[in-house]
């Protein structure tokens, strides 16, 4: 117990540092910032979920409490933000991975929690946290678009001060209205979206390590099966129906629609792994794919969720007889 205890404390300390670092403003610590989910899910896998759960809990305390040092006050809402934005989902994932139940028979392996119900959660955890953090900024939707655009538009003007030299004075507040108002029906989406983007890729990497160090109490998983709840689907479906609703309501399923729409992309490229077993410069294929995704972005993603949302409805891979693989 000691020892899960100890990783606990370290992990939560590194992840807090990750968090704070974000402070400085460079990109590094921007990519920084991103990792920090990663210790909490290292110590949740490799250490048993309790570490997982200290390490959330401590790095929790150590941003409220690091203020204290530099002669500020305890920072609670910093303390608040990090626990359901960062630590206790990664936690939560872990412990997910982690779930298994024994065997429909006698002698027959656990059945582990499936990759593609973690999913579901990624998605549904991205979808949640960053309506609630739209709802901390405002209570409001004009309210939201004229502090959050406020916002954006004084960042872009500092690093590009010249932004609306070419607006006419007296059309300036109607440009920065406008650009506020497209940041502000944009921006969430697309967090969300990013959000299932790196905690599965940040769950995968903590997988991978303490695979690598010999501690996974698991076998691992065949992700090139991985497949969605089917209910996620009709959900979708809705949300992007309701999308075009103006006020929050019509945010808030923008939103979800995004983050599951990113979730099917993961399918997406799932069936890419399962449909490119056994080939020929298979390697380069998935990696030319991932690097499409990465340095593009927008219509690589949208291909690889269209195909994700074909495999749900005509369940591509069981046609075609597809074993899961763990490639």
């Amino acid at each position: 117990m000691t020892g899960i205890i100890g990783i606990g404390v370290g992990a939560g300390l590194v992840s807090a540092l990750l968090t704070r670092v974000v402070a400085t403003g460079s990109p590094i610590a921007l990519l920084l910032f991103f990792l920090a989910p990663l210790p909490v899910a290292i110590a949740a896998l490799g250490w048993n979920h309790k570490a997982g759960l200290v390490a959330a809990a401590v790095g929790s305390i150590a941003l409220a409490v690091a203020p204290l040092f530099f002669g500020g006050r305890v920072n609670l809402y910093m303390a608040a933000v990090h626990a359901i934005s960062t630590s206790l989902p990664a936690w939560w994932f872990s412990f997910l991975a982690l779930l298994a139940r024994p065997g429909a028979a006698p002698g027959q392996p656990a059945e582990w929690y499936p990759p593609g119900r973690i999913l579901a959660w990624i998605a549904g955890v991205a979808a949640v946290v960053t309506i609630l953090g739209v709802a901390s900024i405002a209570t409001d939707y004009e309210t939201f678009v004229r502090v959050f655009g406020r916002t954006v538009t004084t960042l872009f003007e500092r690093i590009n001060p010249g932004l609306f030299d070419r607006i006419p004075e007296a059309d300036r507040p109607a440009a920065r209205g406008a650009i506020a108002a497209l940041l502000a029906s944009v921006a969430p989406p697309v967090s969300a979206a990013l959000s299932v983007f790196v905690s599965a890729a940040l769950l995968v990497i903590a997988g991978r390590a303490v695979l690598a160090s010999g501690r996974l109490p698991r076998p691992w998983p065949a992700l090139a099966a991985l497949t969605l709840p089917k209910i996620l689907l009709p959900i979708m479906v809705a949300a992007l129906a309701g999308s075009f609703l103006g006020g929050f309501f019509g945010l808030a399923l923008r939103t979800v629609f995004a983050a599951l729409f990113a979730a099917y992309a993961l399918q997406g490229l799932a069936l890419a792994h399962a449909l490119t077993a056994g080939a020929s410069g298979r390697a380069a294929i998935l990696a030319t794919g991932y690097g499409l995704c990465v340095l593009f972005g927008g219509w690589p993603l949208v291909l690889a969720a269209l195909a994700g949302v074909a495999d749900a409805l005509f369940n591509i891979r069981a046609k075609r007889g597809l074993a899961p693989t763990n490639a």
